[in-house]
């Protein structure tokens, strides 16, 4: 069987964990880098003046209370996140020391949610729309066009986010139009992504995560994780690029353990002791991914997540043993 068969195989996706979670608990945030470990990682230029922060989480809006959103409490927990890191990981990049300083970042939020308005949750609907509305951004469409990115070039304010919409879904057999690989692998766009009647663009997973477009894509106004990671804004204020989707496991682990077999990381496992990475890992296998993707705070990535980013590790060229399970 070659590795196209075995992906293929492989992208049977079981349905999603939907349960709604707010950003009401600390240790559900995590830094998975940050722009000056992977400046260095990569040979580039100026790092030390890289102040860029990755964070994965659940949905940062207050579902409890009609989605709102409460820059000042997001701000709290990311700090509190970030000063629980300093006193257990060793890292030469700079990170925010009092909340003065963290309020001087851009936030960029990406979210990872579909369009619930026809074929998803509510859930998912409202987590979406009212994002799209406290990013301040306007457009003629229902909801914003898919892979574009508002608000990063604005005139600063510190009680908005820049928004991205970047729908992927694992919703697996229960995907109303009765399709269980419906997430578009590179190799496999010949599969739809019906999730609304609105029309989408192709899903292009790989450029989320590399910057690599797929041949015969176009995604002119989509920015990927690593653009945003190794961009050094002009108006002076780093970006806190925060991707999600609900509770932080589904598509929100799926993305970490790809960044994780790609690029290494900081494993979120702080709670947990006896566990030995104390600075950046380096590009993992699956196994070492999960593990480092899971913590007190963390129930381990779904099974349709799991499957998701063992045939994506196939992609990478990784021996077959790195991608076992």
């Amino acid at each position: 069987m070659n590795k196209l068969s075995i992906v293929l195989s492989l992208c049977l996706l079981s349905p999603a964990i939907t349960t709604a979670h707010s950003l009401n608990a600390p240790q559900r945030a995590s830094l998975i880098d940050t722009g000056y470990d992977f400046c260095v990682l990569s040979n580039g230029k100026n790092c030390a003046s890289n102040k860029n922060l990755l964070f994965r989480g659940d949905e940062p809006l207050d579902d409890e209370n009609n989605y709102t959103y409460d820059p000042e409490q997001f701000r709290s927990l990311i700090f509190n996140y970030i000063q629980k890191f300093q006193a257990v990981y060793s890292t030469k990049a700079y990170l925010p020391q009092t909340m003065d300083e963290l309020k001087n970042y851009r936030i960029v939020i990406i979210n990872l949610l579909y369009d619930g308005n026809n074929h998803g949750t509510d859930d998912e609907y409202n987590e979406l729309s009212k994002e799209f509305k406290y990013s301040s951004a306007v457009t003629t469409e229902p909801l914003p066009e898919q892979h574009k990115i508002y608000g990063l070039h604005t005139v600063f304010d510190p009680n908005h986010f820049a928004f991205q919409w970047w729908p992927l879904t694992l919703m697996g057999a229960k995907n109303p139009d009765g399709i269980e690989t419906n997430l578009n692998w590179p190799n496999q766009e010949s599969v739809p992504v019906p999730r609304s009647d609105q029309f989408y663009k192709r899903i292009d997973f790989q450029y989320l995560l590399t910057g690599n477009l797929h041949p015969g894509d176009a995604e002119p106004d989509a920015i990927d994780l690593i653009t945003l990671l190794m961009s050094q804004p002009e108006d002076g204020h780093p970006l806190l690029i925060f991707y999600h989707c609900v509770a932080g496991v589904d598509r929100t682990g799926f993305v970490t353990l790809s960044y994780f077999m790609n690029y290494g990381g900081y494993s979120n496992l702080i709670p947990q002791l006896g566990y030995t990475y104390l600075t950046r890992n380096s590009p993992l296998s699956f196994k070492e991914a999960l593990k480092a993707t899971t913590n007190n705070g963390y129930r381990q990535p779904s099974e349709s997540a799991q499957v998701s980013a063992q045939s994506y590790c196939l992609t990478l060229g990784k021996y077959a043993e790195e991608c076992e399970r």
